[in-house]
């Protein structure tokens, strides 16, 4: 009985959660009996490619929900409040040029890369670079010289 019930009440919320409804173009004859949405995942996928445009930014992670956008971005080279004040804008400009009836509320979030430094392009935890600098490779020696 009470999953009968709570399938009733899944059911009863309209419209279709993956996508996000557009708005009507404005002075364009009859496009108020034209209904548009974009997929969610769309919306984040370019919203994603909005952000990694942003100077700084190594990987961005972008959620959209019906009513918020998440987005959780890495930064490696410039300060955090700088770089998380470009996402702001350049996301608030992509969500607007996405034409949605409700602009969702935006979240940013930034932080620095996890557990280590880019060194030559290469990615370094701090422990390795430390041992680096005052360590001697020692390879075993096997019989007949050979090494592993």
């Amino acid at each position: 009985m009470v999953t009968g019930l709570w399938l009733i009440l899944l059911a009863a919320p309209p419209g279709l959660r993956s996508l996000l409804p557009m708005r009507a173009p404005a002075g364009v004859p009859g496009a108020g009996d034209v209904r548009a949405g974009i997929g969610r995942s769309a919306a984040a996928l370019m919203l994603r490619d909005r952000a990694m445009e942003v100077q700084g930014v190594q990987s961005v992670r972008v959620h959209v929900h019906r009513h918020r956008v998440k987005a959780t971005a890495r930064a490696h080279f410039r300060d955090l409040a700088e770089v998380q004040h470009d996402l702001e804008t350049a996301l608030s400009d992509g969500m607007s040029r996405l034409g949605l009836d409700r602009q969702p509320t935006l979240s940013v979030r930034v932080r620095r890369p996890k557990g280590g430094d880019i060194v030559e392009g290469r990615h370094f935890r701090r422990r390795e670079l430390y041992d680096q600098s005052r360590a001697v490779l020692v390879a075993p020696v096997l019989p007949d010289g050979l090494r592993l």
